[in-house]
């Protein structure tokens, strides 16, 4: 399978990062029925980096190209009377019944770390967290339409990611609102206790790049635990950010997804 293919079908069939009545989780998706060499094109014409951005593609393609709804905006600014910019709507498009939706999409990765103050899942970069995101989309981008596109009768949002575990942690004894407990799962350790991944038997290892952060990648460079520990040390020796690895198993299979982090993270 193309890895577009691949990452569009994960997005689409894996559960909502959130529980909200508004919030869409999976839905059905037949492979056979993508032209993938379209599909390709389309992202590659975009050539996004951005694992967000990369995300938008993949749902502008669903709704335009799967689903055949008739897209009338994307990405658009919403401007007051004095021309400032109050914020973006991200599509725009009447659905299978002809009624006007808007839908905001994202995908966010949250680590657990109970903390005495604030949010206990932070992102990879320690200044975002899981209300904030929720509550921001939730409460304040889809809200937009209520006043600026008055035609507007459905706001759906679509959220999906990871929330990542301390490996050898307890369960977090409660999970925030908004966070649906059946989303998608991994494992976290810092630098310094990167051979608690030993908990998780013989496996081999691929460092995973943005904007593939979803399906795993099909033709992925898998290398041993001392070539993975070695360039996990390269790593660190550079800019002190938190890397997403794919434990993969003897034949291929990936066996868990996890964050290295630094060791003073989250206040790097």
């Amino acid at each position: 399978m193309s890895q577009p293919l691949a990452d569009l079908e994960w997005v689409l069939t894996s559960p909502s990062l959130v529980d909200d009545p508004r919030a869409l989780g999976a839905v059905p998706f037949d492979a056979n029925e993508v032209d993938v060499e379209h599909l390709e094109a389309f992202m590659a014409e975009r050539g996004e980096h951005r694992v967000g951005r990369y995300f938008e593609h993949l749902m502008h393609y669903w709704l335009a190209h799967v689903r055949k709804v008739d897209v009338v905006e994307v990405g658009m600014q919403i401007i007051d009377a004095d021309r400032r910019t109050l914020g973006e709507i991200d599509f725009l498009y009447r659905d299978e019944q002809g009624e006007l939706t808007h839908c905001e999409v994202a995908v966010k990765f949250f680590l657990h770390y109970p903390n005495e103050a604030g949010s206990h899942f932070p992102g990879p970069a320690a200044r975002d967290n899981f209300e904030r995101k929720a509550n921001q989309l939730f409460d304040v981008q889809l809200e937009l339409s209520q006043e600026h596109v008055p035609d507007v009768t459905k706001r759906v949002g679509i959220v999906k990611g990871r929330v990542f575990k301390q490996v050898g942690a307890p369960e977090p004894a409660d999970l925030p609102d908004r966070m649906n407990p059946a989303c998608l799962g991994g494992a976290w350790v810092s630098e310094r206790d990167v051979a608690n991944l030993d908990t998780f038997g013989d496996v081999g290892f691929h460092f995973v790049q943005k904007p593939h952060w979803f399906a795993p990648l099909h033709d992925a460079q898998i290398v041993s635990r001392a070539d993975f520990l070695a360039q996990l040390n390269d790593h660190f020796d550079g800019p002190a950010y938190p890397v997403m690895v794919s434990l993969r198993d003897s034949d291929g299979t990936e066996a868990e997804r996890c964050f290295v982090v630094p060791n003073a993270w989250p206040g790097t």
